[in-house]
Order: C-alpha cells, then structure tokens, then sequence
C-alpha cells in the first residue's frame, strides 16, 4: 500500500494524484524495477573494440597506399609502352603481400583456413615470380617443398602444442618453435644440397637442429624444477 509524501494518507498503489492534497504520488513501482534493472552497469570490453579500430584503419591504409603504388608503376609502365619484369615483380609482390598482412591481422579467426590461404598464396607468388621470364626454374624445386614442409611443421607443432599437457604455460611456445625450426632447418639444407650438388649433405641444419634442440631441453627442465609458487607468479606477469 502506498502512501502520500505529502499529508502521509494512505492511497491506492494506482493513484496518481493525493486524493485529500492532491499531492502527485510517484511510481515507486517503477523506480525500483529500473533500479534493480540497472544496479551493475553493463561491463563493456572497450580494449578489444579499439584494437579492432586500430587495425582495421592500418590494413585500409596499407591497402590504399599499395594501390596507389601498383596504379603509379602501370602508368609509367604504359607511358614507356613497356613492362618491365621488376615492375611485374613487385605487383605480384604487393599483391601477395595484402593477403599475407590481412591473414596476420586475424581477419580470418580459422588456423587451417588462414594456413591454407597463406601457404597457397606462397606457391602461386613463387610460380608467378619465377615465370616472369618465361621460365620454371627455382619454384617447382626450391619453393615447393620446402614451402610444403614448413606448413607441414607449423600445422604439426600447433597440433601437439594444443594437445600437449603444458599447453596454457608459455614456456613451451618457444620450445615448440625451437624443435619446429630445427627441424625444418634440416628440410631446407637437404633440399639446397640435392638441387645444388645432387647428393644429399647435412652441415650447417645439423648444428642448428643440435642447438635448438639443447634449448628446448634446457627450458623444459628449468620450468619443471622451478617452485610451484614461482611457476604461478610467472603465468600471472604473463597473463597465462
């Protein structure tokens, strides 16, 4: 039951006006639905929405400026009546250049779908820079496979980085990167040696392998023997 503010007579809940004062008789009723309604204030993540402002106005201006840059070099293309292949380059670079900047951005959130446009993106560039003369000569031998293999690797330490135990603990990001380069180090000098010599020859990719390897072992047995404690302190700096 409410009551006027006013002459303090009791009123029905409905009434609108003190019916003895004509005193007006507020909606307590609403007032307290709003106020319930709006007791905490809607959390908003204005970080991320400015992240999103931020990169979306770099990636329009870089693809702008590039445009800008393959219009100006086909003009002076047609006012000499010829293009050169160094012109030709660089627009097929620019061009393969946008795509690779709008997948690291995050403009496509799927790994596999970004990989795969990515990768495909790397052989097509490498195909058409090759062929510039009209010629296939280094893509089909050099860029193909080792371009296969080190998708092939990053696609491989992803997966057992996900699935492995450790994987919200950032120690391991670079253990994982460390065996994955290694690795592929081997790839690319056995790939140079059969194209170069025709034998198959390990020097340099072995140190490297060795090394990288050492430091993988070496981070992973100082993270496991570290203090429970410190281990916590670490992911907090860290935000894992």
């Amino acid at each position: 039951m409410a009551y006027c503010p006013k002459c303090g007579v009791e009123v029905d809940k409905n009434v609108k006006e003190c019916p003895l004062c004509n005193f007006p008789i507020p909606d307590i009723e609403g007032m307290q639905e709003n106020t319930e309604i709006n007791k905490f204030p809607e959390a908003r993540n204005m970080y991320i929405k400015t992240l999103e402002t931020l990169r979306n106005k770099v990636f329009i201006t870089v693809f702008l400026l590039s445009i800008i840059s393959i219009v100006i070099f086909l003009t002076i293309g047609l006012i000499r009546s010829s293009i050169s292949d160094y012109m030709t380059g660089f627009v097929i670079c620019i061009m393969a250049g946008l795509i690779y900047l709008f997948i690291i951005m995050g403009y496509i959130p799927h790994l596999k779908i970004g990989t795969g446009i990515f990768s495909a993106t790397v052989i097509l560039q490498s195909f058409l820079l090759d062929y510039i003369d009209g010629e296939m000569e280094w893509s089909l031998t050099y860029a193909l496979p080792i371009t296969i293999s080190a998708i092939a690797i990053f696609l491989l330490t992803v997966h057992f980085y996900k699935k492995g135990k450790h994987k919200n603990h950032f120690i391991f990001i670079p253990v994982y990167t460390a065996v994955g380069v290694g690795i592929l180090s081997l790839i690319v000098e056995s790939v140079l040696s059969i194209n170069f010599d025709g034998t198959l020859k390990i020097t340099w990719s072995l140190i490297v392998f060795i090394t990288l390897q050492l430091f993988a072992v070496i981070m992973t047995g100082l993270y496991n023997v570290l203090p429970e404690d410190m281990r916590e302190k670490m992911r907090r700096v860290f935000h894992v």
